[in-house]
């Protein structure tokens, strides 16, 4: 099995707790039902997918 460098631990940690915190984000979002900040949160995971 290959070992990851620490970086790349580092990395993935970082990037599951974006995605938990993009997870309750959108929970939130879905129980206000405020259509400026998901259309805000879809503009911004756009622009982190590119």
């Amino acid at each position: 099995m290959p070992q990851l460098s620490p970086l790349m631990w580092v990395f993935s940690f970082l990037m599951i707790l974006f995605f938990l915190f993009g997870l309750i984000l959108l929970e939130s979002n879905f129980k206000h039902t405020d259509k400026n900040v998901s259309s805000s949160l879809n503009k911004s995971f756009v622009a982190l997918k590119w």
